[in-house]
């Protein structure tokens, strides 16, 4: 799981990425957060939730994020563009399916309404939907709560961001008539948002081996991270024949000054390594293809989810991946040569 995670982070290349329903506890997060991304920073709920339910994380180089408010079900951040000086706040939401504890979340959220005074965005689960048709199979949700959420959005004088390509963010993934998908992720943003950001888009990617399919939620500042660097994975240390590959690369016979010659053996390694790394990695292309096929079928399934076909593939294909991931975890722990 933690690899999928990772994966989805450096697919969708965010520079602030928020996951829910972690479920670590706190001596072990630092160490997870470290293998999903090594290079973020990192900010969770551990004060108000045993088990850290939810977690951001983001690019020191591109954003600045305050800690303004926390409790179980939300965390309330003030963050800063680096680049551009922007501010904005933006309310995390993991709402619990307990009627009555949701009901604080909704106070607290109209208590923030108060505080805010930039740009703010609340996203995430929020664990009920607005209308009985963002929900198919199941029983009917009263209509009661339906309307208490709906007298939330408008007591905060929030819009409703729709999302782009699917009408479902949930799935149970069981078969035939058990099967239950619904809208329970939501982006909300204030009257202030759009005089920001006036083309903030959102879509859904592949649940992958999830309940959840992730939210993307992207909107335009004209500015970029840069290049990517080429970087050393310690983890090639562990293969012998990487000794080799550096070896032979260095052994390149250059030309001119010591530090020209020096540059030209550099490239060689470089490139050696990039080479070696693609032959190498044929574990990881087969997990890029498997993982690929199984997020077709998920994006299948937000058009037509009851399907059965669809259904059986998604459950194959989850399977696939899941023994592909424990191979490439095999092939490293056991057989670095």
């Amino acid at each position: 799981m933690q690899k999928e995670v990772k994966q989805w982070i450096i697919d969708q290349k965010f520079a602030l990425a928020i996951l829910e329903e972690t479920r670590v506890k706190e001596g072990k997060a630092q160490r997870i957060q470290s293998k999903i991304r090594n290079n973020r920073k990192w900010l969770a709920n551990y004060r108000s939730s045993y088990l850290g339910k939810i977690w951001v994380g983001w690019n020191g180089t591109v954003f600045d994020v305050k800690l303004l408010k926390e409790d179980a079900q939300s965390m309330l951040l003030q963050v800063k563009h680096i680049q551009s000086g922007i501010i904005v706040c933006i309310t995390v939401i993991y709402a619990t399916n307990k009627v009555g504890e949701r009901r604080e979340l909704w106070k607290s959220l109209k208590e923030q309404t108060l505080t805010v005074k930039d740009p703010w965005i609340a996203l995430g689960d929020w664990n009920i939907v607005r209308y009985n048709y963002e929900k198919k199979g199941g029983l009917r949700i009263p209509q009661a709560r339906l309307d208490e959420f709906n007298s939330l959005i408008y007591d905060l004088q929030m819009d409703d961001i729709p999302i782009n390509n699917g009408d479902w963010s949930w799935c149970n993934k069981q078969n035939c008539q058990a099967r239950i998908n619904a809208k329970l992720d939501r982006v909300l943003t204030n009257v202030l948002w759009p005089q920001k950001f006036n083309d903030t888009k959102v879509y859904l990617t592949a649940a992958s081996l999830f309940d959840h399919y992730g939210i993307v939620v992207k909107w335009h500042l004209n500015c970029s991270e840069g290049p990517k660097p080429f970087k050393f994975l310690k983890i090639w240390c562990l293969q012998q024949e990487m000794v080799n590959v550096v070896t032979t690369a260095w052994e390149v016979i250059g030309s001119g000054n010591p530090i020209h010659i020096l540059q030209q053996k550099l490239r060689a390694v470089k490139a050696a390594v990039k080479e070696w790394n693609k032959v190498r990695g044929f574990v990881s292309d087969q997990i890029q293809e498997v993982r690929d096929h199984l997020h077709q079928i998920q994006m299948e399934l937000l058009q037509d989810p009851t399907l059965q076909d669809n259904i059986n593939k998604e459950r194959e294909a989850s399977g696939k991946l899941q023994q592909t991931l424990e191979l490439e975890e095999i092939m490293w722990a056991k057989n670095p040569g």
